[in-house]
């Protein structure tokens, strides 16, 4: 197994976790750290050490140094997220959340989105799948699109990657 495939299951243990804080820290990390290999692979060893960026510059020296803008919306908004989190612990996330999510992916991204469902739903685990990602219940949606958002980072980091042969196998479990 890759270390994407690794990382793209420790994802969706942490998204699908009982503990909402928890969980959406831990989305946090995950998405944080493919962030990070992103900017990494494309500057010279120590500079980001040196920088210290915070999580909104990496967002800023990521499409920077070629990261496709169109994730610049959808990886602020899961910071945002998570700072609600950090600052109140009582804190849940929302129908309008989840919507709000959604509406920040570019007309490209939301098109790429739709594809991958209809292409899950086809598999025998989606058999029960509704017909659009739009029916799903909220935490599913959050679920699907946080993972969207983390197989855009992984492919940029690694094109050859396909996450299509990986994930649906876990979500059936």
């Amino acid at each position: 197994m890759s270390s994407h495939q690794e990382r793209l299951i420790g994802l969706y243990k942490a998204i699908t976790a009982d503990d909402m804080l928890g969980g959406f820290i831990r989305v946090h990390l995950y998405i944080e750290y493919e962030l990070n290999l992103f900017i990494e692979a494309r500057l010279p060893p120590g500079v980001i050490e040196t920088l210290k960026p915070d999580y909104d510059r990496k967002i800023s020296l990521a499409i920077a140094l070629g990261l496709l803008p169109d994730l610049k919306s959808p990886l602020r908004k899961i910071g945002e997220y998570r700072n609600r989190f950090a600052h109140n612990l009582d804190h849940k996330l929302l129908l309008s959340d989840v919507d709000g999510l959604f509406k920040s992916f570019s007309p490209a991204m939301k098109e790429i989105t739709q594809r991958w469902f209809a292409r899950v739903r086809k598999l025998p685990s989606g058999a029960d799948y509704p017909s659009t990602h739009l029916e799903m219940n909220g935490a599913s949606r959050l679920q699907f699109y946080v993972m969207q958002i983390w197989m855009f980072l992984a492919h940029a980091n690694d094109p050859s990657f396909e996450p299509a042969e990986t994930l649906p196998h876990y979500m059936a479990e």
